[in-house]
């Protein structure tokens, strides 16, 4: 309907006015100006801890060659991707404080691709996968004995349905794993020159 329409897009403008979206919307056009791909992403953000209230953000990704992704996808909007993967180099000191119990001493030796000089790489592992669940139906069934009034039961059926799953992960450790209400990788490709 045209009222459910209109609240729609009145949620969709909301976040993009918190998010600062115009932001994400030009690196990402800039990025595919430039190298003829570029990303964005949608994340929710905790806006109350007690709660756990939160919000989704559109975001930048500032360099397209953190992203990685599905080399299957056909789709413009990356709706058939099937998985992505976003890499952050921040800070050693830094990752160990939004990180704790975080120890990144051992990776120089045998993961060198994941620390350089004092930057560490932190990977999101964002894949598409089935998830079963049980759903209560009604089975109508006439009586016995009597009269043509039927009886109802309940049976349970199981399904499946598609799901996000979100891994943060580091040379050595998934540091969290979490799910992204949504049947689509929440990684969006602007493409430019293919």
């Amino acid at each position: 309907s045209s009222e459910g329409a209109e609240i729609l897009s009145g949620l969709v403008r909301e976040i993009e006015h918190k998010s600062r979206a115009s932001i994400a919307y030009d690196t990402a056009i800039d990025c595919s100006a430039s190298w003829g791909l570029g990303y964005m992403r949608l994340v929710p953000v905790i806006v109350n801890e007690e709660q756990n209230r939160q919000e989704l953000r559109i975001v930048r990704c500032p360099d397209y060659n953190t992203v990685y992704t599905d080399p299957y996808w056909r789709e413009p909007d990356g709706q058939d991707m099937s998985y992505a993967v976003v890499v952050t180099r921040m800070p050693r000191k830094k990752a160990e404080k939004k990180y704790p119990g975080l120890s990144v001493y051992s990776w120089a030796s045998e993961y060198p691709l994941w620390i350089a000089d004092d930057e560490v790489a932190i990977m999101e592992f964002l894949y598409l996968c089935d998830e079963e669940y049980e759903v209560e139906v009604e089975d109508e069934y006439p009586e016995q004995g009597g009269d043509d009034a039927a009886a109802l039961t309940l049976t349970t059926q199981k399904r499946t349905r598609k799901i996000v799953k979100w891994l943060t992960v580091t040379a050595t450790d998934i540091i969290s794993e979490t799910e992204f209400p949504s049947k689509f990788v929440p990684v969006i490709p602007v493409i430019g020159t293919e």
